[in-house]
């Protein structure tokens, strides 16, 4: 179960969406599956605010809720009442999504990293020297590991790149990132 301010979203064992609480000043007395999702078979979720980012078993992408950071990954809006698929990433298979504050990001099957939030409020393929493994963000960036090559690029918000060698892993909490190095 993840929480949304006063709303709490469970996944069902067959892996519909339900959803309880307040949500974007809409209340829902009893959990209840979420409109326009009863199709999709959810693999991950992702919650931060009134905002949430769906991770379906295809590898589509789905945002829906309200946020001025420019992380619905829709151009020109704020606010979206029902769970909309990212239309930006509709042509990859989407295996991992991620979601700060300010921040988010999906990885593709091929290792390709998009990222979106702030100024740029579409995804956007991160220009990386390499597929990366796993993605994570952390406030404003968005971290993509390589394993087998030791690497991780720091994706700024501008979509600029640096590089941190010898890492193996990374994790994050609200406030630190852990890096794991050779």
């Amino acid at each position: 179960m993840l929480k949304a301010t006063d709303c709490h979203f469970l996944v069902s064992t067959s892996h519909e969406l339900m959803q309880y609480g307040t949500f974007c000043n809409k209340t829902y007395p009893k959990p209840s599956l979420i409109s326009g999702m009863g199709h999709i078979k959810i693999k991950d979720i992702r919650v931060q605010g009134n905002l949430v980012l769906i991770l379906s078993k295809d590898g589509m992408v789905y945002a829906w809720g309200s946020d001025k950071n420019g992380l619905l990954g829709i151009k020109k809006s704020s606010y979206q009442p029902k769970p909309h698929p990212n239309s930006t990433l509709i042509d990859y298979t989407i295996t991992q999504i991620t979601l700060s504050e300010s921040r988010a990001g999906a990885m593709d099957s091929q290792g390709r990293v998009f990222s979106w939030g702030g100024s740029v409020s579409v995804p956007t393929l991160a220009k990386l020297r390499f597929k990366a493994s796993k993605i994570v963000t952390f406030g404003n960036k968005l971290l993509a590991l390589c394993e087998s090559e030791k690497v991780m690029g720091v994706i700024e918000p501008d979509n600029s790149v640096h590089y941190v060698k010898e890492v193996t892993d990374v994790w994050t909490t609200e406030t630190r990132a852990v890096l794991k190095v050779s």
